[in-house]
């Protein structure tokens, strides 16, 4: 630092903390490719539709947004009594 200090011209920016990342950046051949971060597992699940969960499956949602969030993304998780079969799409079943 105080090497940098003494060059002439030069701006020192000292930051405060980490600002949250909302978005990840990757470049591509002719592009960016934007998506949002992972914003952790959820605790709580809001029922939509036509029938309720039954506890069950409410345990077979939450084992199953674990698992999902360490897949390759081009795989796809079957989930049921919170046992996991997993395929690649690439490959065969893994």
């Amino acid at each position: 630092m105080e090497i940098l200090k003494t060059k002439k011209n030069r701006i020192l920016l000292q930051s405060k903390g980490k600002l949250p990342v909302t978005q990840q950046y990757k470049s591509l051949l002719n592009g960016v490719l934007i998506q949002d971060t992972d914003k952790g597992n959820f605790d709580k699940w809001e029922e939509v539709g036509g029938r309720s969960s039954s506890e069950t499956e409410k345990k077979d949602l939450v084992f199953a947004n674990l698992v999902c969030k360490h897949l390759k993304s081009n795989a796809i998780a079957l989930v049921k009594d919170c046992q996991l079969i997993e395929r690649d799409v690439d490959k065969q079943v893994v």
